[in-house]
């Protein structure tokens, strides 16, 4: 081998060291809102937002408003969530090309891949008008178990599994709670979709229901209480100028007075104001014991 193969072999061999340890202790402050680029990311001062390393020749890959989330580089803008799923390749000979020749042509040799985590199976050409691009070209991820996505992005509930061990039915973790059987799922308030991965957002129509039906009750009970606050308050007024509302009840009216102190004109009743005109005539009059007594003596004295 040349030296100059050598020497990008050697470079090859450095970049994957590096990889096997991530930068965590990097980080830039981007903006005055407490937003922190992790992981060697730069800030962008015109969105102030993280930009993350996307290339596996420049070290470890990541993702992620802070650059937190470390990534497999698949090659050709592919990549993969690191532990979550490893890049998927078809060979370097295909039907449209071969990777493999046209590095060799180019003066350079197809290595494997040793600086990203997952892209194991990337073939790299290494020197000549080719180096450092794919020799064979990825074409997605191969998520492991529990996890989904064109990245792998996506934890998911199995519900249910082929023979082969291969997820047949899931559901979305952030989207549902569980699985209502091997073949649904029960989503959480604000998604739907056969896997609980379609966000329509919460329906506030029984919340908005309740909420006037509230602001009807607090309504009527205000009023309620001016009303009754302005009753209290024309009572007081009306007593304070000596003509109350409701009167007191006036003792005289029962012992023959009037309200103004003077005599009524029937101080006392009589049995004839209680008996209808047409039988005051029929009306006997009883003498008592002791007047029929006087009437007699009378009679003797006269005699």
């Amino acid at each position: 081998m040349s030296p100059t193969r050598l020497s990008q072999a050697t470079l090859v061999m450095i970049i994957g060291n590096l990889a096997s340890e991530p930068i965590l202790a990097e980080r830039t402050e981007c903006g005055n809102h407490g937003l922190w680029c992790l992981n060697g990311g730069k800030c962008d001062p015109s969105t102030y937002s993280c930009v993350c390393n996307d290339s596996w020749i420049n070290g470890p890959t990541f993702t992620g408003g802070q650059c937190e989330i470390e990534t497999a580089d698949c090659g050709h803008g592919v990549w993969c969530v690191e532990n979550q799923g490893t890049c998927m390749y078809r060979a370097s000979q295909w039907a449209h090309g071969d990777g493999a020749k046209e590095c060799e042509d180019g003066g350079g040799t197809c290595q494997q891949q040793v600086a990203s985590k997952g892209a194991e199976h990337a073939l790299i050409c290494v020197g000549g008008v080719k180096n450092n691009e794919n020799c064979n070209f990825a074409v997605g991820c191969d998520c492991n178990d529990g996890f989904y996505g064109s990245h792998c992005e996506e934890d998911i509930i199995i519900c249910d599994i082929f023979s082969n061990g291969n997820t047949k039915f899931w559901c979305l973790s952030r989207g549902s709670t569980r699985c209502s059987s091997k073949k649904s799922c029960q989503c959480i308030d604000g998604y739907t979709g056969k896997h609980c991965s379609s966000y329509v957002g919460l329906d506030d129509s029984e919340s908005n229901g309740e909420d006037t039906e509230m602001i009807i009750a607090v309504s009527v009970l205000l009023i309620v209480c001016l009303s009754v606050s302005l009753v209290l308050f024309i009572m007081y007024r009306r007593e304070k100028q000596g003509k109350p509302i409701f009167s007191p009840l006036d003792e005289s009216l029962l012992h023959g007075h009037g309200g103004n102190g003077q005599v009524h004109p029937h101080p006392e009743a009589n049995v004839q104001d209680f008996l209808p005109p047409s039988n005051l005539e029929n009306h006997l009059h009883v003498p008592s014991k002791e007047t029929e007594e006087n009437e007699i003596q009378l009679e003797r004295m006269r005699i």
